[in-house]
C-alpha cells in the first residue's frame, strides 16, 4: 500500500471536503478489507479500512482510507502497475490525501523460496492539511508530483507462511529533500486456498512533516486478506 506519513493523527475540528469519498468508503469500508482478484495476466486489488478509537483525553480518533491497485504483466518479470488511494480523517492534521500513480515493475531475481522486484514510476499526491494545527508556514493545501520507487522481498518460509517485506521511496520531482518512506513488513499465514491471516508491522518515515508532526510512526496490524481467481 501506498499509505504514506499517516502520522498526523491528533485532535482537530472537523472540515468537509472530498464529499464523495463518504460515499464510497461507507459502502465498501467495514472495519479492514483486502480482497483481490487474479487474471492469468493482471491483479486487481481492493485495501480499505476505517478505525474509531478513544483517545486517553476522551476524543475520537477517526481514520479512513480506500487503495485500489491494478497490476498487468506484459513478460514473465515484467509488469505494470497503477494505483488510486483516498484517505480521510475527522480528527488530524492530515484531514484528505488523494494519490494517483502508475510504473514498472521488474523481477531482478528468483528462486523458489525467495524472489526481489524493483520498481519506479511517479504518482500524483493531493492534500489537505488543517491550517489550525499546522505550527510553520507550511501551506495547509499541496497538489505535487513524486517518484513511486519501491523494493519488494518475498520469501516462503514454509508450504503455509510467506514472509513479504516491501520498501517504498518517494521523493518530491522538484525537491529530492522532501521524501516520504515506508517500510512494509508482513508475515502470511494460509488460512484456506483463498484466505490468509496477515500479521503487518510499518514503519513510516517523512524528511519534512508539517510543523508540530514528528517525522516517525509506527504501527503494529493483524487482518485477513482474500484473493480469488
Amino acid at each position: 500500500m501506498e499509505v504514506l506519513c499517516g502520522n498526523y493523527l491528533e485532535d482537530a475540528p472537523r472540515r468537509r471536503r472530498f464529499p464523495w469519498f463518504r460515499l464510497i468508503a461507507g459502502l465498501l469500508v467495514l472495519a479492514g478489507v483486502a480482497a483481490g482478484y487474479r487474471w492469468p495476466r493482471d491483479w486487481l486489488r481492493v485495501f480499505a479500512g476505517i478505525s474509531y478509537k478513544e483517545k486517553d483525553d476522551g476524543s475520537l480518533d477517526n481514520d479512513r482510507y480506500l487503495h485500489v491497485r491494478y497490476n498487468h504483466w506484459w513478460r514473465t518479470r515484467l509488469q505494470s502497475f497503477h494505483f488510486g488511494q483516498l484517505q480521510e480523517n475527522h480528527t488530524g492534521v492530515l484531514r484528505e490525501r488523494l494519490l494517483l500513480g502508475s510504473g514498472l515493475r521488474l523481477r531482478l531475481w528468483e528462486t523458489t523460496p525467495t524472489t526481489f522486484d524493483v520498481g519506479t514510476g511517479v504518482m500524483y499526491e493531493h492534500e489537505n492539511l488543517d491550517a489550525a494545527r499546522i505550527e510553520d508556514d507550511r501551506a495547509a493545501e499541496e497538489r505535487v508530483l513524486r517518484m513511486a520507487n519501491l523494493l519488494v522481498i518475498n520469501r516462503r518460509l514454509s508450504e503455509d507462511v510467506r514472509l513479504v517485506g516491501v520498501g517504498y521511496i518517494q521523493p518530491r520531482l522538484e525537491d529530492f529533500g522532501d521524501a516520504r518512506t515506508l517500510t512494509d513488513l508482513s508475515v502470511l499465514i494460509a488460512v484456506t486456498d483463498q484466505v490468509d491471516l496477515a500479521v503487518r508491522f510499518q514503519w513510516r518515515h517523512d524528511t519534512r512533516p508539517p510543523g508540530g508532526v514528528l517525522p516517525d510512526d509506527f504501527s503494529f496490524t493483524s487482518g485477513f486478506t482474500v484473493s480469488l481467481r
